[in-house]
């Protein structure tokens, strides 16, 4: 295996198991990996993988009976994001992070008991997913299968950002208190 850094450092390793390395460098990284198997047959490959900055300091995880003590959770950053959350987008491999951070946004406004409007705050996260998976699923018919991946892979990591937010009674029922809301809306919902 070698590696080349985003600087030209070469590491070369020559193993039968994993590595363990650490892209302490942001930038492309080169990755060409030969293999040997038991018949001396070589097959080789390589790729190219892009390292951003990840230096966002993430809040305590927060302890479950006070997060789910009250209906909008903890928020010690105070950045609109519930804690937990806030590192289950930073720990996954999803494919939409932005509007997934986005939509925990919209969520923490509807749940949050400070808020002065909770159908306006659903009306808010509701039309966003509705417009972002309508956008997707319009484009999907005149294009190709990598659109309705592109929209099966979004659809899944709502429903999974969804599940999360809503895990306790109180904000299963906060949503569906304002779900009335959204649902009398949704015939005069236009996306851009």
């Amino acid at each position: 295996l070698k590696l080349t850094s985003p600087q030209g450092d070469i590491e070369e390793f020559e193993t039968s198991f994993p590595i363990d390395k650490i892209f302490d460098q942001e930038g492309i990284w080169m990755i060409e990996g030969k293999i040997i198997d038991f018949d001396s047959v070589t097959a080789s490959d390589s790729i190219s993988l892009f390292i951003e900055n990840q230096d966002v300091e993430l809040p305590p995880f927060p302890d479950k009976t006070l997060n789910n003590k009250t209906v909008a959770g903890i928020d010690s950053n105070s950045n609109k994001i519930r804690d937990d959350i806030e590192h289950w987008l930073a720990s996954q491999e999803l494919e939409n992070v932005e509007i997934l951070s986005e939509l925990s946004v919209l969520y923490y406004d509807m749940l949050s008991e400070n808020s002065q409007d909770v159908s306006l705050a659903s009306g808010k996260l509701y039309k966003t997913v509705y417009c972002r998976l309508e956008e997707i699923r319009t484009n999907n018919q005149k294009e190709s299968d990598d659109k309705m991946v592109e929209y099966e892979t979004l659809n899944q990591e709502i429903k999974q950002l969804t599940y999360l937010q809503l895990n306790t009674t109180a904000r299963i029922l906060r949503e569906l208190e304002s779900r009335k809301f959204y649902i009398a809306q949704l015939e005069t919902y236009s996306c851009p």
